[in-house]
This record gives C-alpha cells, structure tokens and sequence, in this order.
C-alpha cells in the first residue's frame, strides 16, 4: 500500500515538473518542442527535435519504375522517377561519382547510398531545430565535411565540421533574436575551386532585423560568401578566413562557370536573385531589395507580403544589382551549367535553376559575356526541386542530355533533354 503511494506521489511530480517546463521555458526549449510537436505521446523525447527520425526509402505506383514527358518551349523532357532513388528527406547535397552512382545527404543528417541510410558522424551540438539541419557537405581527398546548424546553451550559431573526427573546424558566434531564427535561411552552398574553398552563409530570418544587419556587420560572418584555405580544411585547423562578398541574404547555390562566380539567393517576400560574385563586394541586404518584408512591422500576426518594401536603388548606396530578380519570387534554390545538348542547342552561356515554392526548372540564357539575362524559361515539374548532382569535386556535372535533381519527399528524379524542334 505504502509502495503504491510512494509510486503515485512521484508519478505526480514528474508530470508537475514536465507542465512546469512547458508554460515557463522558453519557446525554443527542448521540453517544449516534445510537446508541441506531439501531445500524444514522447515519441521525440531520446532527441527532443527531428534528428532521430531518419527519411525513409518509399516506393509509390507499384513499386516500379516510371517517366513522364513534360513539353517545353523548344523540346521535350522525359522526367524519371526511379523505385531505387525515393527517399522522403530533404537534401543537403546531391553527389555522383564515375559511374553514375549517387550520393544523397539528408538534412537530417543521413547518407543515403546504394539503397541504404547511414546515420552521419556529427558533432553533439548538431540540431534540426528551427528548420535547422546539415545544409552543405563537400569532399577534400578522402575526407568529407559539413556546414550544419548547432546549437549549445542560449547560443544557435552555425559550424563547419569534419565529419569522420567530429572535429568543429569553425564556428560562427550566437545569433541574436533566437526565437526569431529559421535555419531554412542559413545558405550552405559550396563550391571548391583551386586551392580555395567557398562557402555561403545567410542570415537566417524571417522577420528580424537584428539578424538582417550583421549581413552588412564585417565583424560578423553571416549574410556572407567566406573563402578558406582549402590545405587548412584538410588539416581541420583554420587560421585563414576571409569574407569574400557581403550583404546576402541567404544565397544557396554557388558555381564557377566561364570563370566567373555566379550565385542564387533567396529574396525576403519577392526578390529573389541571381548574381555575379565579385571580390569585396556588398549586394546590399538588407538595405535594398526587389522584395518586400513578409510582415508589416516584422510583426507575424499580419498577411504575407503586407509588409512595406526595402530600397531599390543598388548602385547609388556602392551596391551591386543582380543580374536578374525574381519578382514575385520563385525560392530559386540550386544553380547548374546546362548540360552540353541544351549549351549547343542554345550556342550561348545556359544556366539551371532549381525552385522550392514554384517546383520548377528554369532555363536562364545569357549574353555571351555574361553581362545581361535574354530569356528565362520556366518549367513546371510540379515538385519542390533543391539540389542538381554535381561531381565529387563540386564541379559540374554532364551527363550530356541529362541532369539530377534531388526533390524534397520524392528523392531523385534524372531528367532528359530531348525532342528538339
């Protein structure tokens, strides 16, 4: 009898202590998130936000394979949908090697290879709170690294690991606003070129302005484009860091391409971007841009898009204009060469553009030097496309007639340029 009251009475305390902590933590706390996220049951309570739960391979329509063919302006697209590259994640980076096999990186930190999940070696302030996540892996050698959120008491930064040894080879400071942060914002594109490494950093928001200014704030190494020594990142001890560009917003593809530097970059509401990266240049975020703030006053019980618009005028503040400006904005993701057929068809420089919001392919055809945009074409897939495959060494790849493009929920899809007219 005495047992089973000493069993009720802690019983009670557990469950005093747990609403404790859901009515007085913060909003971002780990008992909260549990509950919040399911008040059914602690499903979540070993990792307390999504990183355990790792994507699933799903097979749809029978489990077989299928195409469809899709008409753009000038030839067709067979799009294929394989039963062995569906996978329900989101990308952090899409890879092929010499033979065609492909690398999928999960955001929540997840290799998916040769049909099977490989939970990631990463560091212990690795977090998927706040949409956060691995944003960007790369290879030097035989070693591989990540960009990924993290997150320690009262402090959400970013860091840059190596993933066999766990080792942190650099970190950025806390974000301000905590409760305001969206990692989706966070950037994660890289590019190693030469003896370089290249990557982006956004300012990862939606509606502060704390976080916008450190993009024009050279002390702070967000709403950047950074260059490493690519020897340093090996060794995993960086002493050399330099802020290559400044003033983005949350630029998440990063090329070399007729040796020039070409990015996109998300836009707040409206103004999405492609730019040509310049050394020690700002791009003005977040005092211009050709969008709009989501919210009027930064508050979030307004509608989207009723907020007031930022300056336009680029060049009167020393600000680089992009080379073209989505308005209203697609969530311009990923960008590619496109691939020889379409170069040739073309006969002038040709870009691909993966989009998140419009699940299209854009078709972006430039002046020979590069100086101005002639046509954009879009391509409805009707899927939230995020990363085109690219070689080991983050060059690009062609498959001549065809690319790969990972899409959120779905995996995989390999698609084909053929038909033309």
């Amino acid at each position: 009898m005495k047992f089973k009251k000493v069993k009720k009475y802690f019983f009670s305390l557990f469950v005093l202590i747990i609403l404790l902590n859901i009515f007085t933590l913060d909003k971002n706390s780990k008992i909260f998130i549990v509950f919040k996220k399911n008040l059914t049951g602690i499903y979540h309570f070993l990792g307390f936000d999504d990183s355990l739960i790792s994507p699933k391979i799903i097979l749809k329509n029978n489990n077989e394979n299928f195409s469809e063919t899709i008409a753009a302006n000038s030839f067709d697209l067979e799009v294929f949908y394989s039963k062995d590259l569906k996978f329900d994640g989101k990308s952090a980076g899409l890879y092929i090697d010499n033979k065609d096999n492909l690398s999928f990186y999960d955001q929540k930190g997840y290799l998916i290879k040769d049909k099977k999940i490989t939970k990631l070696n990463l560091t212990s302030s690795f977090t998927t709170v706040n949409q956060g996540g691995l944003k960007g892996i790369f290879f030097i050698k035989d070693k591989v690294f990540g960009f990924i959120s993290s997150r320690t008491i009262n402090c959400y930064k970013s860091s840059l690991v190596a993933i066999k040894s766990k080792t942190i080879i650099f970190e950025t400071s806390c974000l301000p606003d905590d409760h305001l942060i969206d990692y989706n914002g966070m950037g994660g594109a890289n590019l190693v070129l030469n003896e370089n490494v290249y990557i982006t950093i956004g300012a990862p928001e939606a509606t502060s302005q704390l976080i916008r200014n450190l993009s024009q704030d050279k002390t702070s190494y967000y709403g950047k484009i950074l260059r490493f020594k690519k020897k340093e990142i090996y060794n995993e001890k960086v002493d050399n860091i330099e802020i290559f560009s400044y003033g983005h917003r949350n630029p998440q593809g990063l090329i070399n391409y007729n040796n020039k530097f070409l990015s996109t970059e998300h836009g707040p509401y409206g103004g999405d971007e492609i730019n040509i990266i310049l050394k020690d240049n700002n791009y003005g975020w977040p005092v211009t841009s050709y969008g709009t703030k989501y919210h009027k006053n930064d508050t979030d019980d307004n509608e989207r898009g009723s907020g007031e618009s930022f300056s336009f005028n680029h060049n009167d503040n020393g600000f680089n204009e992009p080379l073209y400006s989505f308005i209203p904005s697609e969530a311009i993701s990923d960008l590619t060469e496109c691939p020889k057929v379409l170069k040739n068809f073309y006969s002038k420089p040709c870009l691909l553009l993966s989009s998140l919001k419009a699940g299209s392919l854009f078709i972006i055809i430039l002046e020979d030097n590069m100086s101005r945009v002639i046509a954009v074409e879009k391509i409805n897939i009707g899927l939230r496309l995020r990363h085109f495959a690219k070689n080991i060494d983050t060059s690009t790849y062609d498959g001549e007639d065809h690319i790969f493009v990972s899409a959120d929920t779905e995996g995989v899809l390999k698609i084909i340029f053929k038909n033309f007219r």
